[in-house]
């Protein structure tokens, strides 16, 4: 599965795709994860503390998922909905500005005024 996603980010990349070397880099760090996690198992320190004594109580679980599962992911999904509703269209495919910035030419990005000689 990696070598597919390493391959998708090159392809992508030289077929000027913009989403597939993003959504590529996603499963290659996925699947280098869950790799990870596949060789430690049922471990997560190696070899000294196992998954069921790492868990945290039961009281802490359901907190956390009625909490933070059921009230505060579905606000972060909303408003991400939102924002990206917001700002949809703003930026298209072959965007060209209409008027390029002030070009400088003493390098650095630093503009200085222009020398102008004095009237006699």
């Amino acid at each position: 599965m990696g070598i597919v996603a390493i391959v998708g980010i090159f392809s992508g990349a030289r077929q000027r795709r913009d989403s597939w070397p993003f959504a590529m880099t996603v499963v290659l760090f996925v699947a280098a994860f869950l790799s990870l996690a596949v060789m430690f198992w049922p471990y997560m320190i190696p070899y000294s503390v196992t998954v069921d004594a790492a868990a945290a109580p039961e009281a802490s679980l359901s907190f956390l998922f009625w909490g933070a599962g059921l009230f505060v992911l579905p606000v972060i999904v909303a408003y991400t909905a939102v924002v990206y509703w917001m700002f949809r269209g703003k930026q298209r495919k072959g965007y060209t500005p209409t008027s390029a910035p002030p070009s400088t030419d003493r390098g650095a990005g630093i503009a200085t005024p222009k020398k102008t000689t004095p009237r006699a």
